[in-house]
């Protein structure tokens, strides 16, 4: 079952703020990249990806609107094709 905080679906309330502080403004590609992994650590650190995948499970997986709407996602971001999702799973 998805995991809840405070009874709220963790996937759709969570705090960007609570990634932290931001990041110093980088000056190249190698710069870029370390903060780009910075900000993965901070998100899994927030959001596992267990979390992500056993929502996605909880919902029935695929591409129904009940797994859009349970992800949080809108009908724009509902995805044309299978999913990096269905295909990790």
């Amino acid at each position: 079952m998805p995991r809840r905080q405070n009874g709220v679906n963790c996937l759709t309330k969570f705090d960007w703020k609570a990634l932290g502080a931001p990041l110093k403004p980088v000056t190249s590609g190698y710069e870029a990249a370390q903060a780009c992994m910075e900000l993965m650590r901070r998100a899994q650190a927030m959001l596992p990806p267990e979390t992500i995948c056993e929502t996605y499970n909880a919902l029935g997986g695929g591409k129904g609107s009940a797994v859009i709407q349970g992800l949080g996602l809108t009908s724009a971001q509902r995805p044309s094709s299978a999913s990096p999702m269905e295909h990790a799973l």
